[in-house]
């Protein structure tokens, strides 16, 4: 940028202390900045934006969310009233919601896009990235711009400047890979905290602001796990989880299912477990069955708001792909369960006990004292059949309202209901947030009471039952021993 647009522009003073300041000029390549809400994290990373376009010509910065509309309504809001001065002639041409870049006079542009238009971003190259609101985003949503990372814009002494990619946001759950990724140091993790922010805390005098001292009690009033992520900024899973002393993450969610000594698949079987839903996410969890009855997640379809015909096409790619010997449904549906059977699915009804369900699941989830389990989750395996071909079935609803996308989420926000002191109550959990464990509770009861390991074909029965006769599941106690019974 020249010297004469220089002269022109009234800066707005900054301060930048702490993890703030740290980001303005850290040059590591890949940086999780973080903290809880209201610490000015968003307003550091868009100066670094605003201040590396200004001084490096030919610069090319990417923004970017989710979708691109929920960037339109946060971020450059921010950007335009908190960060550009009004003066600045990047503001002039399209409003904000219609704009597709902020192009400064040394040919440096800021580029802003969502991963709902994944092919803008894919076409070009760029110094330096920042992911908004991190926490909504998946592996490939993230790895994707990262792989832009190489344009080497060269500073006016003839340096090609360092490339970086920053992911910002609150924190959520253990689990998530970002903080996974960090805390392995495959990026750079910066803590902010309320404190960083000049307009709400007075470093000298080590007061708060008056609005400092609203906003802290607007964040004291949170409880549970949103008052330690946003008021504290810990990543921790939502208080009084059911299954908080079993589930872990590093353990019960593997990159792929484990190969035997000739390389092939400890696979031998498949089924699937189903939970209806439409309001609520419904469900359809497909397991791999090794030789010692252990369960491999392979696949999930977990979305709301779908129709049961578009349930019934998922459920007939499951059994093209996967041959599953039977469908164990949530018996609340029975015509659903009909249906499945009219297209020629192996649909019976699931157990429903749900105390020795979630016990089933937990005795599953314990580690042996060789570090194995009964159960695992196939990592990034939520998929959708889509015009032929499986594709990455995340919901873009269930996202954007920050409610879970897979199982492995729900593990740490279905918990047992409180008490007016806070205590748990350990009865009956909350019946919310519960849909890709339902599944796996009617999974993990009809493989503790399997006697038999079936052939991944059709279920042969004795000739002249009504098996052999009709097909249908309520024929299933007669080739199985009589406790099997709850499934008809």
């Amino acid at each position: 940028m020249d010297g004469r647009h220089r002269k022109r522009i009234t800066r707005r003073p900054r301060i930048f202390r702490g993890a703030n300041y740290e980001v303005m000029h850290c040059q590591d390549r890949l940086v999780l900045l973080t903290g809880p809400a209201g610490t000015g994290k968003s307003t550091a990373s868009l100066s670094k934006a605003y201040q590396f376009a200004s001084e490096v010509p030919g610069a090319r910065i990417l923004l970017y969310r989710k979708t691109r509309a929920s960037l339109t309504q946060s971020i450059l809001v921010t950007f335009e009233r908190d960060v550009v001065p009004p003066n600045d002639p990047i503001l002039k041409g399209p409003h904000r919601q219609n704009r597709s870049a902020y192009r400064f006079r040394n040919r440096s542009e800021i580029v802003l896009a969502g991963m709902d238009e994944p092919e803008r971003i894919k076409s070009s190259e760029y110094d330096l990235i920042i992911a908004y609101e991190a926490i909504e985003l998946n592996v490939d949503d993230w790895e994707l711009p990262v792989s832009r990372l190489r344009n080497y814009a060269q500073t006016t002494d003839g340096q090609s400047v360092y490339q970086q990619a920053i992911a910002e946001c609150n924190p959520g759950g253990p689990d998530h890979w970002l903080i996974q990724r960090a805390r392995a140091g495959k990026m750079r993790l910066l803590e902010t905290s309320l404190e960083d922010n000049p307009r709400y805390y007075e470093l000298q005098t080590k007061t708060w602001s008056p609005e400092g001292e609203d906003y802290i009690q607007t964040l004291d009033n949170l409880t549970g796990a949103n008052k330690m992520r946003l008021r504290f900024g810990r990543w921790v899973a939502e208080e009084g989880a059911v299954f908080d002393h079993v589930w872990d993450p590093t353990k019960h969610c593997i990159p792929a299912v484990p190969v035997d000594e000739l390389g092939d698949s400890v696979i031998k079987w498949h089924f699937a477990a189903v939970d209806w839903g439409y309001r609520h996410p419904g469900v359809i969890l497909v397991f791999g069955v090794d030789e010692n009855n252990v369960l491999y997640c392979v696949l999930q379809v977990y979305r709301a708001e779908m129709t049961h015909q578009w349930w019934k096409e998922q459920a007939e790619a499951i059994q093209r792909e996967y041959q599953p010997t039977v469908f164990v449904c949530d018996s609340e549906e029975p015509g659903h369960i009909e249906e499945f059977r009219s297209a020629g699915l192996h649909a019976i009804k699931a157990i429903k006990d749900r105390k020795t369900g979630r016990e089933c699941v937990e005795n599953r989830l314990k580690l042996a004292p060789d570090g194995t389990c009964g159960l695992y989750y196939v990592k990034d395996s939520v998929r959708e059949w889509v015009g032929g071909k499986w594709i990455s079935g995340v919901d873009q609803k269930l996202l954007a309202k920050h409610d879970p996308v897979n199982t492995e989420q729900e593990y740490y926000r279905y918990v047992w209901p409180k008490t007016a002191d806070g205590r748990p109550m350990k009865e009956e959990p909350v019946p919310r947030y519960d849909d890709g464990i339902s599944c796996t509770r009617y999974a993990c009861m009809y493989a503790e009471h399997m006697e038999f390991v079936p052939e991944p074909s059709v279920l042969d029965y004795a000739w002249g039952t009504a098996g052999q006769i009709a097909g249908h599941a309520e024929a299933f106690g007669e080739q199985v021993p009589a406790k099997v019974d709850p499934f008809k």
